[in-house]
């Protein structure tokens, strides 16, 4: 790539919107800021200052002794989104450690583990709060790389609709985990982008006859390349039927009823068929930045 923007305008807002957003912030602070109140606010924010150097903010009543407000909210507003995230983690441990001995409700971890990822989810954020009160990205380290990578590629104004596309794709993603919606959203998001690149009217849909066209032109293009030797050649012309096979796993999830784009798919199949189709997305958008592709 060739781009010569600055770092903050290289990564655009586009990269990170599913890491922060100011509607998330506004809704993940307010719920916390309830949640401790009702639970073990000294302590938590005794762990806060251990662990992460920060004070919350505390303001007594003038009546009463115990009309203590902890101001979350106010404390973590202006704060990386990584303060949030680890503190999120600080409130699950100190609730961990003292609910044994509380006459809370046994379940409110649950709750609070359920109620997180459901905001993490609707506000289409990248992450996921583990069982054992750990923040994670979703589904993992690896993909949110590769999916950000994509992003960056994505952000040059060529590719400008096809980031809109794409930022779709990861906000069905991360609203609904593990459903076949995602999976056939993204398969139109690929398909629309191949035809783009072929620019053939005989071609309307992603099939092995769109991608033979689409590969071959690819091939002719890595022959003239000096940075592939022989066997990056060689490697590279595998692509085509790993496409093909992507493709045809894709087809499954796209030909059924209407109401099953809501049906679960196996997690550990859901990430393979998404990680495995960005990985080719990536590679195209590669491709094609590289050696102009389209006509």
């Amino acid at each position: 790539m060739n781009d010569k923007k600055l770092f903050s305008k290289f990564y655009s807002t586009e990269v990170t919107r599913n890491e922060d957003k100011p509607k998330f912030r506004n809704r993940v602070l307010k719920y916390l800021e309830d949640y401790v109140h009702e639970g073990f606010p000294v302590r938590i924010n005794q762990r806060c200052r251990s662990e992460m150097g920060v004070d919350i903010k505390v303001v007594k009543g003038d009546r009463h002794a115990h009309d203590i407000k902890y101001y979350i909210e106010d404390t973590f507003g202006n704060l990386d989104i990584s303060e949030i995230l680890d503190f999120i983690t600080i409130v699950y441990d100190t609730e961990q450690e003292y609910l044994p001995d509380s006459i809370l409700p046994k379940d409110r971890l649950d709750k609070f583990v359920e109620n997180i990822n459901r905001i993490f989810q609707e506000e289409s954020m990248s992450y996921v709060l583990n069982e054992n009160g750990r923040v994670r990205y979703y589904p993992d380290a690896e993909f949110h790389q590769l999916v950000k990578s994509t992003l960056i590629i994505l952000n040059g104004s060529k590719y400008a609709d096809n980031l809109i596309t794409f930022n779709e794709v990861l906000d069905d993603l991360y609203k609904n985990h593990n459903k076949e919606s995602p999976i056939y959203e993204f398969f139109k998001c690929v398909e629309t982008f191949v035809l783009s690149l072929i620019n053939d009217g005989k071609f309307n849909r992603l099939s092995d006859s769109s991608i033979d066209t689409l590969m071959n032109t690819v091939d002719e293009k890595i022959k003239l390349d000096i940075s592939y030797m022989e066997h990056d050649k060689e490697a590279s012309s595998n692509i085509r039927n790993i496409f093909k096979k992507w493709v045809t796993m894709c087809n499954k999830y796209r030909h059924g009823k209407a109401d099953q784009i809501n049906n679960n798919v196996p997690v550990e199949l859901f990430n393979y068929i998404f990680s495995e189709g960005v990985s080719i997305f990536r590679y195209l958008l590669e491709i094609d930045d590289k050696h102009k592709i389209a006509p």
